[in-house]
């Protein structure tokens, strides 16, 4: 009798469990929507309610396999390589009132037996604060930082840092090459609630991109890309219907990045709208689009003479971002296009367009399996520019299975492709397709803090 009765009582907790994730779901579908928050949402409801106020911390152990390495002392032919991690992890998680924050620091080191490049140290840092003024006014941050050497340390600070919207991050051209990547991502909006259906917001965002191509002796002369941007934004939103949201959103952006071959800057201005249709609370799909337009000076160094490119150009920019978030299973699919900075190709401000699929689903209570791809296509506005754009492509699958509480194992497997050209003009760049493969070993501890 007693057996049954804990029974019933675990269904019935298990059935209120339930209509708790989906009430929530449905609040946060009665919400406008917000531009600059799209493509930030977790994949999974458990993921979106983990547990605040409360320190983590763990390690973990890792090695990768790369079938196609750069080696700086023959950076034309690739080689294969075996590289040791070890990665120290912590992040505060606080819900106080009116103020909600996660804080996240993970340094890594990283060893290779085959190219001594690959021996280096990797930080990543991030920060999200959302602050409630009131009721209706509210201020929510974000800032990533990154610093890595290798393909798989970028990949792994990409995964531990938050994420922008996906309108406002940086191209992704050099998610695969052998470089030293310096990234720095700031996003803030102040939004303000006219009512129980209606927002207005302001914001900006700034990146500061910095590549340095590792060579097989010193360093210190080694050719660099570096480019940064800023931009402001302002947004109304209205949720129409039970289903259906609105809304329309202007940004001013400035783009300009700093080689050995010139000095290029880019200033737009884009005007979108949008349209959210919420088939279901938990299943999201929102079009975006409108016109760019953008006024482009390139000043080039490397020629016998300087020479100078000034022109206008008008660009259709839009795209789209589908989110479905279950309670255990989520998938999320984003298209962007828009102009954007070069990255790891070096110079001008292109045309980009991006792909980016991530699904993940629960196979058992204790097992979970992820897959991922990405894929970027550069478009070259300057007419007379000589610089070699690439493409990229990546997609991947990942394995994670929990052995205790406390200790997880993670396989991982990823197929990195360059599409086109293969480098750019600078001295020391280099990218080569390859595959990778991962197995890592990971201890987390979650410690509650506070009441």
């Amino acid at each position: 009798m007693l057996s049954r009765s804990l029974g019933r009582c675990h269904c019935m907790s298990k059935y209120l469990l339930a209509c708790i994730f989906v009430v929530g779901a449905a609040l946060q579908a009665q919400q406008p929507t917000i531009p600059t928050e799209l493509g930030t949402a977790p994949l999974t409801g458990d993921a979106a309610s983990n547990r605040s106020n409360s320190l983590a911390y763990g390690l973990t152990v890792s090695t990768a396999f790369d079938d196609n390495a750069t080696d700086p002392a023959n950076v034309n032919q690739g080689r294969t390589n075996l590289t040791s991690s070890i990665q120290p992890q912590t992040a505060l998680s606080l819900n106080r009132g009116h103020i909600s924050s996660r804080f996240s620091y993970s340094p890594g080191y990283t060893y290779s037996s085959d190219i001594g490049t690959y021996n280096a140290s990797s930080q990543s840092a991030g920060a999200d604060v959302k602050y409630l003024f009131t009721k209706r006014l509210s201020l929510h941050f974000v800032n990533a930082f990154s610093l890595t050497t290798n393909p798989y340390e970028t990949f792994q600070a990409n995964s531990d840092v938050p994420s922008l919207g996906i309108l406002n991050r940086p191209n992704e051209s050099a998610l695969g090459a052998n470089t030293r990547n310096t990234t720095e991502q700031s996003q803030a909006d102040l939004v303000y609630q006219l009512g129980r259906h209606t927002s207005v917001g302001a914001g900006g965002t700034f990146t500061d991109l910095r590549y340095k191509a590792i060579t097989s002796g010193n360093s210190v002369n080694a050719a660099s890309v570096d480019s940064c941007g800023w931009s402001g934004h302002a947004f109304y939103s209205h949720q129409w219907t039970a289903r259906y949201s609105f809304g329309i959103q202007y940004t001013a952006q400035q783009l300009s990045s700093d080689t050995t071959t010139g000095e290029f800057s880019t200033l737009s201005h884009q005007v979108l709208g949008f349209v959210t249709i919420a088939f279901r609370p938990t299943i999201h799909l929102s079009v975006f689009a409108g016109p760019q337009r953008s006024e482009i000076d390139n000043n080039y160094l490397n020629l016998q003479s300087p020479f100078q490119f000034h022109t206008h150009r008008t660009s259709f920019a839009g795209g789209s971002s589908l989110i479905w978030q279950g309670e255990h299973n989520g998938l999320s699919a984003n298209f962007v296009q828009q102009i954007s900075d070069s990255g790891f190709n070096g110079g001008a401000s292109v045309l980009v367009r991006t792909i980016d699929v991530q699904m993940q689903r629960q196979l058992t209570a204790r097992s979970s399996v992820r897959l991922f791809g990405t894929y970027v296509s550069n478009n070259q506005l300057d007419p007379v520019s000589a610089f070699l754009l690439t493409d990229y492509a990546s997609a991947g699958v990942g394995f994670s299975k929990s052995l205790t509480q406390h200790v997880t194992l993670n396989f991982s497997a990823q197929r990195q492709q360059f599409l086109g050209a293969t480098g750019n003009l600078l001295q020391g760049y280099r990218q080569h397709s390859h595959d990778i493969g991962t197995v890592s070993l990971s201890y987390n501890f979650i410690r509650p803090i506070g009441r």
